[in-house]
């Protein structure tokens, strides 16, 4: 069963965390390891569909460049409340896609996404 999926800076993480040092556990290593990604992150490039159309950001434009998409049935992903009162009775699948942010502005997100604060920013659908 999948629960959820992630693409970009998440998935980053998500890998560096799970391969990392062992003694770390929790909220605190995947904070260490999103601010170790942060630092040395890229763009990801392409189109983003969902049920066969194209998603747009604020501009009306097609997503090109993106720092995260994320898919889940629940609403906690890596211990951040990714998708606030989601959960899989009420909605099934939420997405996420946040557009390309600086390192600066992927800090902030991440901060934001700590309470499930990030929904409603700029290009943060």
């Amino acid at each position: 069963v999948l629960n959820h999926t992630d693409a970009g800076l998440s998935s980053l993480t998500a890998i560096s965390a799970t391969n990392g040092v062992k003694w770390l556990k929790g909220e605190i290593k995947y904070y260490i390891y999103a601010l170790k990604n942060i630092v040395r992150f890229k763009e990801n490039t392409g189109s983003i569909k969902v049920d066969g159309e194209l998603i747009l950001n604020d501009n009306g434009e097609p997503f090109e460049k993106f720092s995260v998409i994320a898919m889940s049935m629940g609403d906690v992903m890596g211990g951040f409340k990714l998708f606030p009162e989601n959960n899989m009775q009420k909605e099934g699948f939420a997405v996420l896609i946040a557009g390309y942010r600086s390192r600066l502005g992927l800090l902030k997100l991440l901060l934001q996404a700590d309470s499930g604060k990030h929904i409603g920013k700029h290009n943060v659908v």
